[in-house]
């Protein structure tokens, strides 16, 4: 368990009191006008304040930080003996909170009459001694509440264990811990950024070992894939001679179309070249199907050429390769 904050009371006798409403200025700028507020309400050369914000009302205690010993920002110093003295606050704020109306509540020293208002404590007033019940009614008048119809009992001096807190919003808290945020913002974005960088850097080094790599294989697999190079020119090179050597002679393939056409059919003119022929036939009676129907039983891809003409008939058609051309290459 973390150690609970120093702490050093102020007697209420040694502040001034003042309660401000900021209710006509931003929320987000109410802190910083009481801040400029401040020397104008304080007496003191030097100011020490503490200040408890309910809504836009800042109850505020003033006094001389010269006469307790802290500076007038009121941050923890060091003694002559090099022991912290502690966060400073004013003893009212350790007493509990009153109902609305005029209280009088004993200090350490003294004591102190109290107008409270919807939790807010609007005036307050201290004396050494306890009041008079003129001094009673002169605060009431001067607070603007009914004067007690008899002598106020004062409340116990019995100081709380923890003081009156300010309700922090959520924007409130993110503007008191803006420095630290944006240190912890701009940390974590450095902390991505590395990654982010080694990341990059582990790709880039990656990549450069797998091309590397690469490189290194394809040196080494240079003569094989040349080999296999030559290996296919080679295996065109003899399709290509066995296509010649193994395929039909064109005496043959005359022989064959003279034989797969009807009898009145002439061939008028052959054209063949890389196992595709160009045929032009004519005759009396010349009939296209037929042609197509004889020559498609001995040849393949047997087709009607693109004009025809009457009296002529132009087919074109693939020679098919011998088995033995087949099994050569």
């Amino acid at each position: 368990m973390a150690a609970r904050r120093r702490r050093r009371i102020v007697g209420r006798g040694l502040c001034l009191y003042r309660c401000a409403d900021f209710a006509n200025v931003p929320r987000n700028k109410r802190r910083a006008a009481l801040a400029l507020n401040i020397p104008l309400w304080s007496p003191f050369t030097s100011t020490g304040h503490h200040a408890v914000w309910a809504g836009s009302a800042a109850m505020v205690w003033l006094w001389n930080a010269d006469q307790v010993g802290v500076s007038s920002s009121g941050d923890d110093e060091a003694n002559p003996l090099g022991r912290p003295l502690g966060e400073l606050l004013p003893e009212t704020v350790f007493h509990p909170k009153k109902a609305d109306g005029v209280h009088l509540q004993a200090c350490h020293h003294g004591f102190e009459l109290q107008l409270w208002d919807a939790g807010v404590l609007r005036d307050s007033y201290w004396s050494p001694q306890q009041p008079t019940k003129s001094i009673e009614d002169w605060f009431a008048a001067r607070a603007n509440a009914p004067a007690a119809p008899a002598r106020l009992a004062a409340l116990a001096a019995d100081i709380g264990v923890e003081p009156w807190a300010t309700p922090v919003t959520p924007g409130e808290w993110l503007r008191l811990r803006e420095r630290p945020l944006v240190a912890c913002g701009l940390a974590l974005f450095a902390v991505v950024a590395c990654w982010q960088e080694t990341r990059i850097w582990k790709t880039s080094h990656a990549s450069a070992a797998a091309a590397a790599e690469v490189e290194r294989l394809e040196e080494e697999l240079a003569p094989v894939l040349d080999a296999r190079s030559e290996v296919r020119k080679l295996r065109a090179r003899r399709a290509a001679l066995a296509a010649l050597l193994f395929g039909p002679s064109q005496p043959e393939l005359m022989i064959l179309t003279d034989g797969a056409l009807p009898a009145d059919v002439a061939l008028r003119e052959w054209r063949y070249q890389g196992g595709r022929l160009n045929l032009a036939l004519t005759g009396p009676a010349l009939d296209p199907v037929a042609c197509v129907d004889g020559l498609s039983a001995v040849f393949d891809g047997v087709v009607l050429g693109g004009r025809q003409r009457p009296g002529r008939v132009d087919i074109v058609l693939k020679v098919r390769p011998p088995a033995g051309a087949e099994s050569a290459s």
